[in-house]
């Protein structure tokens, strides 16, 4: 039954409101058949339940409430602060609120939940009340990283009523990030009045994450990339030493959890002038455009 042409195929969560079954093409006895035959089950009026629903979901839903901010984007695939295991709910303004979880809401009133997880956007605006700076420009990075058809306009957009120092934030933006935790560096050393660029291409090593300077390459490896093409990362680094340049990679955990030691590591790399450069060998910096090689100000 769930194979057929007429069934939504994006159900979020495995729950389905009857307004979308209708627009789907459901008729009021297919879904009355859909009940007893227990493909479907009520969570409430209007709101019903696959066999395979997601329970986080459907406690959502049976509090009235839609699953939002960061638990609905990481749903979206969006990269989401690493530790926090609440479930955010967002409900209607006006509703009372029932059962656990943490709500959320953005600097402007949202229209009442349609769905049992929220919109990309929608959970953005949400987003940006419950996680810190930084980490709301990670998740804006990974948002535009993700979505090529959406623009800084929109984030903007949906950001309407929020302080100045949340639409300052957007100004970090670089949808070019490839990791939260690329993302989190980049913003960190900035602050730091380092400057750098992002997904740099350097001949015979490929491309590289950030460059500081003409010579210091800083790898951030994400979660995902635990295990993965492990022998290929250590042959760059192999190259881009061979070739002049210091790389120095940096984990999630290195980030998460050790981020003052390795910051206070590039620091002093930095000091000791290693993002000048020694003699490249086998390779020109002629062959960097002027927005690829940045100068720090230590």
């Amino acid at each position: 039954m769930w194979g057929d042409s007429t069934t939504p195929r994006d159900v979020s969560g495995g729950v389905v409101t009857k307004r979308e079954l209708l627009r789907c093409g459901w008729e009021q006895a297919q879904i009355r058949s859909a009940i007893r035959k227990r493909q479907l089950a009520r969570i409430r009026p209007g709101w019903f339940a696959t066999p395979t629903a997601d329970p986080e979901v459907v406690s959502a839903v049976r509090a009235g409430a839609a699953v939002g901010c960061i638990s609905a984007l990481a749903r979206h695939g969006i990269w989401i602060p690493f530790g926090d295991k609440r479930t955010h709910l967002r409900a209607a303004e006006h509703r009372h609120r029932v059962g656990t979880g943490d709500y959320c809401t953005a600097y402007r009133e949202l229209p009442t939940p349609r769905a049992a997880v929220d919109p990309l956007l929608v959970a953005v605006a949400c987003a940006a009340r419950c996680v810190s700076g930084e980490e709301f420009v990670a998740i804006c990075d990974s948002v535009l990283h993700r979505h090529p058809e959406l623009e800084l306009a929109d984030l903007r957009d949906v950001l309407t009523g929020a302080p100045e120092r949340v639409l300052r934030l957007l100004d970090q933006v670089d949808r070019r990030a490839e990791s939260g935790t690329e993302s989190l560096v980049r913003v960190r050393l900035r602050h730091r009045n380092i400057r750098l660029d992002i997904q740099v291409y350097i001949p015979d090593v490929g491309r590289v994450d950030m460059l500081v300077g003409r010579s210091l390459i800083i790898e951030a490896d994400s979660r995902e990339h635990h295990g993965a093409d492990y022998q290929n990362d250590r042959t760059r680094d192999q190259i881009a030493r061979a070739a002049g340049y210091d790389p120095i990679r940096v984990t999630w955990e290195d980030v998460t959890f050790r981020w003052p030691v390795i910051e206070a590591r590039i620091l002093a790399m930095i000091r000791r002038g290693d993002h000048r450069g020694r003699r490249l060998a086998g390779c020109s910096l002629a062959s960097f455009s002027v927005g690829q090689v940045g100068r720090p100000r230590h």
